[in-house]
């Protein structure tokens, strides 16, 4: 049973404790399913605590018999989390009415826009992303330092081009947009400040950025260099 349940929440035993929606339309909803086994010897009433208003968690059955299998069902709503990109929930299992922070369950998806169902014309009336660079490499500094960078994005399509969520991979990159939309014909500026206190060795840093650029929804720039003591 162990090699198949390899995740313990006191008598019941899990496949998985991380629900992994992979990728998610940004109004899609969706489910996945976890299969549990009471190993125990007497029955398990399971219920769910602290679950975020975008999931729903139910159980089949809700009272799992020793020596059962029973399911954890997820299901997802991508428009009520309104994100964009990798995100990570959590919520929490209790077992015969006891919540236990052991007993946790990680979820997460990667929520990107459904561009499958624009027509022809709507394609070629769509925003188009360019930059001016998608890679800042500082060179070497010592710890402690500051660098700046700036990210131009121009808007060569025709229409509104929305930054939907401009995330850096690391605390130590702050990152600024001046706007969230860029007219045709128009740029705007990103701004990079990378914070070297604390780090060492060879730094590569991410941007990441969302768009509705049909052809560029996820864009990723880059902070190198190295950092010596």
């Amino acid at each position: 049973v162990e090699d198949n349940y390899r995740y313990a929440m006191g008598d019941m035993r899990l496949i998985t404790n991380h629900v992994a929606f992979a990728k998610l339309g940004n109004t899609e909803i969706k489910t996945e399913t976890v299969e549990v086994i009471n190993t125990g010897q007497t029955p398990l009433k399971l219920g769910a605590a602290k679950v975020p208003a975008h999931l729903k968690v139910t159980f089949e059955p809700t009272t799992i018999p020793p020596g059962k299998t029973g399911k954890i069902i997820v299901v997802f709503d991508a428009k009520v989390r309104n994100d964009w990109d990798f995100v990570m929930d959590r919520f929490f299992v209790t077992i015969n009415g006891t919540e236990d922070l052991n007993n946790r369950m990680n979820v997460s998806a990667s929520i990107m826009e459904d561009f499958s169902k624009l027509t022809e014309a709507q394609k070629a009336n769509a925003p188009l992303i360019e930059f001016n660079s998608k890679s800042f490499e500082f060179g070497t500094i010592k710890a402690g330092e500051k660098v700046n960078y700036v990210f131009k994005i121009t808007n060569k399509g025709k229409s509104d081009l929305k930054l939907r969520k401009v995330n850096a991979s690391c605390g130590c990159t702050l990152v600024k947009p001046d706007t969230d939309t860029v007219k045709p014909g128009q740029s705007t500026e990103v701004k990079v400040e990378f914070n070297s206190v604390g780090i060492s060795g060879v730094q590569n840093k991410t941007i990441t950025v969302i768009t509705n650029d049909p052809n560029n929804s996820k864009v990723v720039l880059w902070v190198k260099g190295t950092v010596n003591q």
